[in-house]
């Protein structure tokens, strides 16, 4: 068995997994005896940069996976998307996604969620851009008014949000329920 590979770099193998995993993707099953490949990254939060990840890839869709549940409320004390400010860098790359999206179908009157929004910058750069725009992050206090997600939106924008998910189908689910029929996720 090799080694995980993320982002082209070669993590190496983390000791033997002891139990049964489950990939929630595909449902494959993973025993001790068919072991899938493992790998430890570490933190990409200043605040936790020593502490480290246990991953492991389902064998059979090639879906990556944390081996132990993260409470991810811990680590967003110290999220840096939190305290990021919406500069010229930050400015270029929404210009870029925007388009994108406008050229999927996007009009400035489409109701639009920004799920996962973290700190509401793209949600800003947006309104400032004249989209009717709402953002919802469970872990934000700026943007975790449970009446976003009463609502059934046009667009559903989740960037990096599914990454962060224990169950990705039961994100790609709540999603689903939040856009109208017709509507894009």
């Amino acid at each position: 068995m090799g080694s995980l590979l993320i982002r082209g770099i070669s993590l190496g193998i983390l000791p033997h997994m002891s139990t049964d995993y489950t990939c929630c993707i595909c449902g494959k099953k993973h025993s001790p005896s068919s072991e899938p490949e493992s790998a430890c990254v570490p933190s990409n939060v200043r605040h936790y940069a020593q502490e480290h990840f246990a991953l492991w890839r389902c064998g059979e869709c090639g879906s990556i996976h944390a081996r132990d549940k993260v409470d991810l409320e811990r680590y967003y004390r110290h999220y840096p998307f939190f305290t990021q400010i919406l500069d010229a860098p930050l400015r270029w790359g929404y210009r870029r996604l925007v388009r994108r999206l406008r050229r999927a179908g996007l009009h400035r009157d489409h109701r639009t969620l920004d799920y996962g929004c973290g700190s509401g910058l793209l949600v800003r750069y947006m309104k400032e851009k004249g989209y009717n725009v709402t953002g919802y992050d469970p872990y934000s206090s700026d943007h975790g008014d449970p009446a976003a997600i009463n609502k059934q939106y046009d667009w559903v924008i989740a960037q990096d949000v599914l990454e962060h998910a224990e169950d990705p189908l039961e994100i790609l689910d709540i999603l689903g329920a939040l856009t109208r029929p017709g509507g894009i996720v």
